[in-house]
């Protein structure tokens, strides 16, 4: 049985937590939609804790709690996006969480339905952290709170690189990439670590992406490559979208960077691979005249990671 994800909050901070989730009148986390997007381009160092309107409970979590519960949120907008079952990165058509229909015998029949009881127990008491944030964050009796509200509450605490790029990353997806290259070109004017830029340069990629704008997207996952360090994810999408354009020279870059950390990474390559297939499934995208030449051509040169990236295009 996998394990499922869940969250642990310090027993006092919990307390805390429910206390402002529970009173109609805290504002300090309360972020109601739509957003604004200019908070994310504000550098303070979050709200103080002398700051007029907090209740108590606020106060008390601003002075001692800041960093940990802007931590939470930003794990909260992590798993929304990303880890959770729902998460971008968790498509794939060769996948399916149905089971084959098949004649239980009694004993494995009640076996397994008491696991399955089990699971739900537990997944209910883990996803019990994940709402106790929702609710801190949710206007009274409104919607569940998108990554974008999320992060920005995270923001109110304590200015992240992170959380912004969180939120361009869920409005990028959630029909507004426009939005989401205007933040995150907001990080790259003074990024963190050369890490932030990567991630940044390689998300604007993907925005420009979603607007159909795809040498513009090879330009910016090409740049977050040239940043050095740690760049799977910007490598994969460098060699897909350079097999796309028939670039030749982008293409066998990628694949030699790809290549060079593939060995710790066959698992992103292969989920890589399966989620742009499913989207060709769709009819989300085609393989372009240029791309069959480009994989003819280098076909030669692509080790195992490169190849399962090329299959798609077949």
């Amino acid at each position: 049985m996998p394990e499922p994800k869940g969250i642990t909050i310090d027993p006092e901070v919990e307390e805390i937590l429910r206390t402002i989730a529970a009173d109609p009148g805290s504002s300090l986390l309360r972020v109601p939609r739509p957003q604004r997007v200019m908070a994310f381009f504000d550098r303070g160092r979050g709200v103080s804790s002398v700051a007029a309107g907090l209740t108590s409970a606020e106060r008390h979590l601003v002075r001692s709690y800041r960093s940990d519960v802007a931590w939470l949120l930003r794990e909260s907008c992590r798993m929304k996006l990303i880890d959770g079952p729902k998460g971008q990165l968790h498509i794939s058509p060769f996948r399916s969480a149905r089971e084959e229909h098949r004649r239980w015998k009694p004993e494995v029949l009640s076996a397994r339905i008491r696991e399955n009881r089990l699971e739900k127990c537990i997944q209910a008491e883990l996803d019990s952290g994940w709402r106790l944030l929702d609710h801190c964050v949710e206007a009274p009796y409104g919607d569940t709170p998108s990554v974008t509200q999320l992060a920005e509450a995270s923001l109110r605490l304590e200015a992240t690189d992170e959380a912004r790029i969180m939120a361009a990353l869920d409005l990028t997806t959630g029909g507004a990439p426009k939005a989401g290259i205007r933040i995150l070109a907001h990080v790259l004017e003074e990024p963190s670590a050369n890490s932030v830029a990567i991630c940044a340069r390689g998300n604007i990629g993907m925005a420009h992406s979603f607007l159909g704008e795809i040498p513009l997207a090879l330009k910016h996952y090409s740049a977050a490559c040239s940043l050095g360090g740690e760049c799977i994810n910007q490598s994969m999408n460098r060699l897909f979208f350079g097999i796309q354009l028939g670039n030749i020279e982008e293409a066998r870059a990628a694949s030699l960077m790809m290549e060079a950390a593939a060995s710790e990474s066959l698992a992103a390559v292969a989920l890589f691979a399966d989620n742009r297939g499913i989207l060709r499934l769709r009819g989300t995208w085609t393989p372009s005249s240029e791309s069959r030449e480009a994989v003819r051509r280098l076909g030669r040169y692509f080790g195992p990671a490169s190849r399962r990236i090329a299959r798609v295009f077949e």
